[in-house]
């Protein structure tokens, strides 16, 4: 709904029984006063407040009206996005575009855990660029509108179709030629009115594969991606790919290390790798991440900012400065489910059986979502989705 649109439906399309109601009700002071002293104090008012004013009804609406409009419409659109953000906290199933200065319906935004390429709205293509990815080929995207939309429901007490539930996540790779099986797990929190996630990243080789994936560490930083920042080869020094080689080190010689929680000096995001042995098994890189993603107010709010901007060529200095450890020390503080317990359930689903169909339930109970190649993910709890082709073909499922 474009700004033009929202005025005109307020202004034009009041029915003659509000009207009479509103001529009816009880005169406020202020509609007491001179149409003079009404535009006077207009003027004293920021531009989104004069025109809030003469929404408000029929007679202020005559009064400031339409030259409030026009004077709304010639102004920087920053003066134009307060309009509609004060409009839209009277509209709960209504948030504002940053993209395209407009007001989309709530429900027009799909959920980041329906794995979809579109995020729903007419300006789609332009938030493209911006998309929180917590593993680089992963399709589970988030956009600042769903960060936007999760600390609007936060704030607003009420259900707008945005839980934190929303944005729990989990898929499973398998690539045969090298024999690697990759796990994500993704859950979120909302910690200091700010929008915290938690990824982790599990790698499963066998022991035969341990050098070529060790060499490969150098060659791309995809084999572990951590951030941009990181994986895109920003840092001058990056620290990831020494320390997965000596996790490993120590777990061939049964040495024992301590974990140690790192941070991206270029972004908001602190991490931890570790290294499973899993004997016949193989082993596994277990990568942890804590990310902000900010207040969900501005898509210019650094934080968010932050993962998708790179650093300038000699940059001397890390953009941001924070206790080590912060990010994670505010998220586990408020967690439901605590690191341990987190990480010990995505061990357990690493290893559970998946098939090649639309949908199949393992044998331990798990219901697995088949997604083009060899790729799945678990199916939300509740009754398991229908695709398209299920519907036609029920014979299919299973």
């Amino acid at each position: 709904m474009s700004l033009w649109n929202i005025l005109g439906r307020y202004t034009v399309s009041r029915t003659d029984a509000c009207a009479e109601a509103e001529d009816t009700a009880i005169v406020s002071q202020l509609l007491r006063l001179p149409p003079e002293i009404i535009l006077f104090l207009a003027e004293l008012l920021p531009r989104p407040s004069a025109t809030c004013l003469a929404l408000s009804c029929r007679h202020l609406n005559n009064i400031l009206g339409p030259e409030v409009y026009r004077s709304l419409k010639s102004e920087v659109p920053e003066i134009q996005f307060a309009f509609l953000s004060t409009l839209a906290k009277d509209l709960p199933k209504h948030f504002v575009c940053y993209e395209c200065a407009c007001l989309h319906r709530i429900s027009a935004v799909k959920l980041p855990r329906l794995t979809t390429d579109r995020l729903g709205s007419r300006c789609t293509w332009r938030w493209q660029s911006d998309d929180y990815r917590p593993r680089f080929w992963s399709r589970y995207q988030i956009y600042f509108p769903h960060v936007h939309l999760a600390i609007k429901q936060h704030h607003c007490g009420r259900d707008i179709g945005f839980p934190l539930e929303a944005f729990r996540y989990l898929e499973v790779d398998y690539t045969c030629a090298q024999q690697k099986t990759t796990l994500l797990s993704v859950d979120a929190q909302i910690v200091s009115n700010e929008f915290l996630m938690r990824s982790q990243t599990w790698i499963l080789l066998p022991w035969s594969r341990r050098n070529e994936y060790v060499d490969g560490l150098s060659d791309t930083g995809l084999s572990f991606d951590i951030c941009m920042h990181q994986r895109d080869g920003y840092m001058r020094k990056n620290p990831v790919s020494d320390l997965i080689e000596s996790r490993l080190d120590h777990l061939e010689v049964q040495e024992k290390c301590v974990t140690q929680t790192m941070q991206c000096p270029y972004c908001w995001i602190d991490y931890e790798i570790d290294a499973i042995d899993f004997g016949d098994q193989g082993f596994a890189i277990v990568v942890t991440r804590w990310i902000n993603l900010g207040a969900g107010l501005d898509a210019a709010d650094t934080k968010w900012r932050s993962h998708f901007t790179r650093p300038v060529a000699g940059l001397a200095k890390p953009y941001h400065s924070r206790a080590q450890g912060e990010i994670r020390l505010g998220f586990e503080s408020q967690a439901e489910l605590p690191l341990d317990e987190f990480t010990a359930d995505n061990k357990m689903k690493l290893f559970s059986r998946r098939y090649n169909s639309v949908w199949r339930r393992g044998s331990d109970g798990l219901e697995w979502k088949w997604d083009r190649g060899d790729r799945w993910y678990l199916a939300p709890s509740g009754p398991p989705e229908k695709s398209f082709w299920e519907t036609l073909f029920p014979t299919l499922k299973g």
